[in-house]
């Protein structure tokens, strides 16, 4: 069980990566004039880009293997922020910045390892 939530959070964290790339790429395209603001917001990228290096390394190749590469972004997801209206674009750009910031700063971890500091810290 342990191994298909690590599968989960590392597909995740891929998908968020990949959406995040996709909306920035869709805000550029409609609003060149952005493009200064949209780099300086980009360090979540990186985040997730490096947390997603380090889950990997937690995993081992069988499970990495049945990953989809993050560096490649889906026309599916492309198509999903394309459709999307001008007005909720940006918006759907700040809360992945906020939601990469955030899974990236709890470090990367097992879920055997979440079970044992949520005991730890729990009632």
């Amino acid at each position: 069980m342990d191994r298909l939530v690590d599968v989960y959070v590392l597909y995740a964290q891929i998908h968020r990566w990949q959406s995040m790339i996709a909306i920035c790429d869709e805000l550029y395209d409609r609003y060149p004039e952005l493009w200064p603001s949209l780099t300086g917001l980009d360090g979540g990228a990186d985040l997730i880009q490096a947390d997603i290096g380090n889950r990997r390394q937690l995993c081992d190749a069988e499970i990495v293997g049945r990953t989809a590469d993050f560096t490649t972004i889906p026309d599916r997801i492309r198509r999903r922020w394309r459709a999307t209206a001008d007005d909720l674009l940006p918006g759907a750009y700040l809360r992945y910045q906020c939601a990469a910031i955030a899974a990236a700063s709890t470090g990367p971890s097992t879920s055997a390892d979440l079970g044992e500091n949520s005991r730890a810290t729990g009632p």
